[in-house]
């Protein structure tokens, strides 16, 4: 069986699987679909649109889902004698369109899988609508307050070789504002009073909000260039959303490249690699000890590929299976 998986277009989405597309029989599609036909895309925000009451214009719509699979897919050929599992990320438009889940299955033999990356509520989907186009729900996202009954699978995370660096800065931190910018802020100035060396990235931030020189507002930078940015500090810096009790990236590269981390998230003393040598939780920026980042040397968490996504992909198939 094949896996095609049609991750969610961002540039660290293919870092992350780096460890599964490098096999023969699975494929990662990343790309957005560009249209540039003033036409074409006028067609395609109708029929996305209103895709529920296009099923009774089946040659059209059907005609409409080949064009643009064959977009999403670089022109790849589906063998109707193979069998594929397609696992869709919850950043792709096709995951809610009905009309192009139903096309997908009658095409190819396929068994089809919704991850969600990011919190559901914060979504498209409708758990009535969309449900019962999927073989299997997964989501990596703890929630405090569940709002659906989809199988939680851990998130995965592939090791990616980065050139070892000299040690320049104390604290990394990067992040989407996403209400969090004051308490960004204030850490940022307590870091600074003991002496410490930040380098800090946030986006979406209002331009009244920019108040430092030192911090990088609303700069993107490839998840590439971020690894390096991380090889180069000592410490990272993770701030969870309000309304979600689980770990961001931030945490796994902390363990996976060996760096302290310094997290407001509670329940990080669950995770697997948990050490309160070179994790701490700040809950009061008044009452966090900074010393403890000067004052280790040397962190390993003794990690050895266990957030792999081989592990991700394995977990699937076992319930695809049962």
């Amino acid at each position: 069986m094949k896996t095609i998986i049609f991750g969610s277009t961002d540039d660290y989405c293919e870092l992350l699987l780096n460890d599964l597309i490098k096999q023969d029989d699975i494929i990662l599609f990343n790309d957005e679909v560009h249209i540039n036909n003033k036409y074409v895309k006028l067609i395609y925000k109708i029929i996305w649109k209103f895709n529920i009451l296009f099923p009774y214009l089946g040659t059209l719509t059907y005609s409409f889902h080949n064009w643009y699979l064959r977009k999403l897919t670089n022109n790849a050929n589906f063998s109707y004698e193979e069998k594929y599992l397609i696992i869709i990320f919850d950043a792709r438009d096709i995951a809610y369109n009905i009309t192009f889940i139903k096309f997908l299955r009658k095409k190819i033999e396929c068994k089809v899988v919704l991850f969600f990356w990011n919190p559901i509520t914060k979504t498209l989907f409708n758990e009535k609508k969309h449900k019962k186009l999927y073989d299997l729900i997964i989501t990596s996202i703890k929630e405090e307050k569940p709002h659906f009954k989809v199988l939680e699978i851990p998130s995965f995370y592939s090791k990616i070789q980065v050139r070892q660096k000299e040690v320049l800065n104390d604290i990394f931190f990067i992040g989407a504002d996403k209400k969090r910018i004051d308490f960004i802020h204030a850490f940022y100035k307590k870091a600074k009073l003991h002496g410490l060396k930040c380098d800090f990235y946030i986006t979406g931030v209002q331009k009244d909000k920019c108040m430092y020189d030192e911090i990088h507002y609303n700069c993107y930078i490839p998840y590439k260039e971020v690894l390096e940015k991380i090889a180069s500090s000592k410490c990272i810096l993770e701030v969870i959303q309000s309304g979600t009790i689980d770990s961001t990236l931030r945490t796994k590269e902390a363990i996976v490249y060996n760096k302290l981390l310094i997290t407001t998230n509670l329940n990080v003393v669950f995770e697997k690699f948990y050490n309160d040598q070179y994790i701490r939780i700040i809950s009061s920026i008044d009452d966090f000890d900074f010393s403890f980042i000067k004052d280790i040397k040397n962190v390993d968490y003794k990690y050895s590929g266990e957030f792999s996504p081989n592990a991700f992909l394995d977990k699937i198939v076992e319930k695809l299976e049962e």
